[in-house]
């Protein structure tokens, strides 16, 4: 059954009886972390997600943090963004607000995610991922970072994070971590951009090393087609000539071997 909490960024959780505290919360609030997400197992998922909410359009507006907790990824935005509406705005008749810049990646949760166009192969990011790097990438913009996650969700990735600032101890543990900031679409950081570059190079290699290897694999099959075509051509002549001395075909004087068998023996 999905569950939603939510807390203020403080940590205290809010709209419960439970007064409890969540000391990550707070944590991710000093480092500029609009979203987490980690997949405890295929049947536990844990999204963590900011936002802003206030009691009127007019009135100024608070700053949380949603802790959805979830059996499955399917949908997993769509259906968090449902329970957070019904949560903030049915229950407690307040108001989402999204038009702050620390609300862009909250609001990409609700558009059609595309991944980022970057200059090398996806799947180069995906045998990091299962090999265990840690990966930190820089984009430009919300939508990008949310494309990324949502790309990398359902893959080797246990915990993957969007913040402002990727170098707090409590992003330690994740896979991969996107930072926003700069005007590039797609930016490796720290060592992920070495890791990249040596599958490059190992992926232009292996395809040297294939197409030499067909190369020479043409050429031995071209000899060996040489080779064939002279052992039977010799046959044949022998067996014309065989044939021709025992019936004395006429054959043999049109191709001139008659003559070319007797300047051998001269």
């Amino acid at each position: 059954m999905p569950e939603l909490k939510v807390y203020t960024s403080e940590g205290k959780r809010v709209y419960s009886n439970a007064r409890s505290s969540n000391d990550r919360i707070a944590e991710f609030f000093f480092g500029g972390v609009r979203l987490y997400i980690e997949t405890k197992s295929r049947s536990e998922v844990e999204l963590i997600v900011f936002f802003r909410a206030s009691e009127s359009e007019a009135s100024r507006a608070e700053q949380y943090y949603a802790v959805y907790r979830t059996d499955t990824l399917r949908d997993l935005f769509t259906k968090f963004m449902t329970e957070l509406q019904t949560k903030i705005e049915d229950e407690q008749e307040m108001v989402l607000q999204t038009t702050s810049e620390d609300t862009s990646v909250f609001n990409s949760l609700t558009r059609g995610q595309r991944t980022p166009e970057i200059p090398v192969e996806h799947e180069h990011i995906e045998s990091l991922l299962r090999e265990g790097n840690q990966l930190k990438i820089g984009v430009s913009s919300s939508t990008d970072a949310v494309g990324l996650v949502t790309k990398y969700l359902d893959s080797s990735a246990q915990r993957l994070a969007i913040a402002d600032d990727i170098q707090i101890a409590e992003l330690d543990d994740c896979d991969l971590l996107i930072e926003l900031g700069g005007n590039e679409t797609f930016r490796p950081l720290g060592s992920t951009k070495e890791l990249l570059q040596e599958k490059n190079q190992n992926s232009i290699s292996n395809i040297g090393s294939k197409s030499s290897t067909k190369s020479g694999n043409e050429s031995k099959q071209l000899v060996q087609f040489i080779k064939n075509f002279v052992v039977v051509f010799i046959i044949l002549l022998v067996l014309i000539i065989v044939i021709g001395t025992l019936i004395d075909i006429p054959l043999i004087n049109a191709f001139g071997i008659e003559n070319l068998l007797t300047s051998s023996r001269a």
